[in-house]
């Protein structure tokens, strides 16, 4: 990664007579990992042959859709960060003026992902331990009926499979119809 060399952060730390210390910006970075928790999004807006084939691992695998307002209103009440990913080389500059804007970066090779980030920081009152499994994601509560729009089902999903879907569908997010990929 090559720190410092965009145009607009060398003309913000000009202006602003700011000097960085990349090797401890990247020890700092580091640490925020341990911090934040992930969720990701692909914002295509169709199923994708590409996805399903590197995503999943049996037929008893499902994609969840919602609209950009449904998500943003399921999370409109907690502190998260949302942004689009970019996909840039790895060589690339990177204006990089928030400990979080590392977290919207990934190389190039991975643009099919086509990805939308949710962050959400540790809290105050929060502390994460290695070796505490449970500290390994934190719960974001959504509306499950307002947040899922549809269901699809891989295209080799078992009958019984399908019925369990559709039964948990129906109790937890009320609307969303399910339906088999068309791609697989």
């Amino acid at each position: 990664m090559v720190y410092g060399t965009s145009r607009s952060e060398i003309a913000f730390e000009e202006a602003y007579k700011v000097a960085r210390v990349y090797l401890q910006q990247k020890a700092a970075y580091e640490i925020t990992r341990s911090c934040m928790f992930v969720n990701c999004w692909n914002i295509s807006g169709r199923e994708d042959q590409r996805m399903w084939r590197e995503y999943t691992t049996s037929a008893d695998s499902v994609v969840m859709t919602t609209s950009m307002k449904a998500l943003q209103r399921a999370v409109a009440e907690q502190r998260i960060v949302v942004s689009r990913v970019n996909y840039i080389s790895e060589s690339a500059p990177r204006v990089e003026f928030s400990h979080t804007t590392p977290f919207f970066y990934k190389d190039r090779f991975f643009s099919f992902e086509n990805e939308l980030r949710l962050l959400r920081p540790l809290l105050e009152d929060e502390q994460v331990l290695v070796e505490n499994e449970e500290d390994f994601g934190k719960a974001v509560s959504v509306n499950m009926t307002r947040l899922i729009h549809r269901v699809i089902t891989h295209k080799t999903m078992s009958k019984s499979s399908i019925a369990a879907i559709e039964s948990l569908t129906s109790q937890f997010c009320g609307r969303a119809c399910v339906h088999p990929s068309v791609l697989l």
